[in-house]
């Protein structure tokens, strides 16, 4: 994937977490919103991608309350801040 199609790829993450703010999603809404979005990612490549942008600290990770194996995933302060400094 070339870098601008990982930038595009990222912030669709990104934006779809923003639509959802404040809330989390859970990692199988994001796939296939993503998939809707016409992005086709193995549960590995989006999990790999997630962890990035929770490495920035765009997004913060966790738990569902309801079910401990399910992992969500939340905008951080910072995420929403590179949204609206990129007009996103």
């Amino acid at each position: 994937m070339k870098k601008e199609e990982k930038t595009f790829l990222r912030n669709a993450i990104l934006l779809q977490l923003q639509a959802a703010y404040p809330a989390s999603l859970p990692d199988y809404v994001l796939q296939d919103g993503l998939k809707f979005s016409g992005y086709k990612l193995t549960e590995k490549k989006l999990l790999a991608e997630l962890e990035y942008l929770f490495e920035l600290a765009y997004i913060t990770r966790m738990h569902s309350e309801l079910s401990e194996g399910e992992m969500r995933s939340k905008l951080s302060a910072k995420g929403l801040g590179y949204l609206e400094r990129n007009g996103l």
